[in-house]
Order: structure tokens, then C-alpha cells, then sequence
């Protein structure tokens, strides 16, 4: 049985991707990485049922005991369909809970396989309960 939510396409926005200065032995025992997400949800007015979601995720530097390996700011936006018998009233939450963890599980990948290429190595981002993306965001507006 297919979702009532569809991705229809998703593209990355702005990316900024920076190693951090660590020498590379202590790089490789720390595998740090602290981050923040940020939802916004934007649905179309009219009778496709399409939302656009742009997720934002910050990489950032950490604690002085625990300082990331990486830092920068990756911007991950998809188009979304619900299904026209979903209920009207939860499309919203729908769309922020299956698309922001979409959309985060695309951004996960992509830090994945551009760090493992760089000078510290891959690095996973921790994983997330979708449903903190609940109420963050617009809603709401024109495309």
C-alpha cells in the first residue's frame, strides 16, 4: 500500500561544508558532530494538494570538550503530494512528519558520502524523531 504522502522531487539548496581544523589523529577518536534542523512548510492554493518543504540543518561547532568535525549548513527542499482522500485537517501534519524525515534522510546521506571523501571521514548525523518537526515552519502561503 502506497503512503498518502508522495515526494514528488527533491533538491538540495544551499550547502556549506567545512572540515574542521583538528589535526587528524584526534579527529579520528572524536566522530563529533552536533546539529539543529529547521522545518518550513509551504503548501500550494489550490487543488493539487502540493506542499514544498525546505529543510535546513546546521552543522555545528560543539563544545570545547567535544568539538565537531565538520560545520556548515546544508538546505534540503521537496515537493509533495498528499492523496486527495487523506483528511484535510491532518495533511499538514502529515507533510511535516513524512516529509521532514524525508528530507533529513536525504541530508543524512548526503553529509554521509560527502564526508567520507573528506580529510576527517564519514560521518553519520543522529538520527531524529520526525515528529519534532511538528508546528515548526510556516504554513500556509503561495509557492
Amino acid at each position: 500500500m502506497l503512503s498518502p504522502l508522495q515526494i514528488r522531487r527533491h533538491w538540495l539548496g544551499e550547502v556549506q561544508l567545512k572540515p574542521a581544523d583538528n589535526p587528524i589523529e584526534e579527529a579520528l577518536r572524536l566522530r563529533s558532530i552536533s546539529c539543529r534542523g529547521v522545518l518550513a512548510a509551504r503548501f500550494r492554493e489550490d487543488d493539487t494538494r502540493r506542499w514544498l518543504l525546505k529543510l535546513s540543518v546546521e552543522l555545528l561547532p560543539g563544545e570545547e570538550s567535544a568539538p565537531s568535525l565538520y560545520t556548515g549548513f546544508i538546505e534540503m527542499l521537496g515537493d509533495f503530494q498528499v492523496h486527495a482522500d487523506y483528511p484535510e485537517e491532518k495533511r499538514a501534519d502529515l507533510v511535516k512528519v513524512g516529509g521532514g524525515g524525508i528530507l533529513y534522510s536525504c541530508i543524512r546521506e548526503w553529509v554521509s558520502l560527502v564526508t567520507a571523501r573528506s580529510v576527517h571521514g564519514p560521518v553519520e548525523l543522529p538520527t531524529l524523531d520526525p515528529r519534532s518537526f511538528l508546528g515548526d515552519g510556516e504554513e500556509g502561503g503561495k509557492k
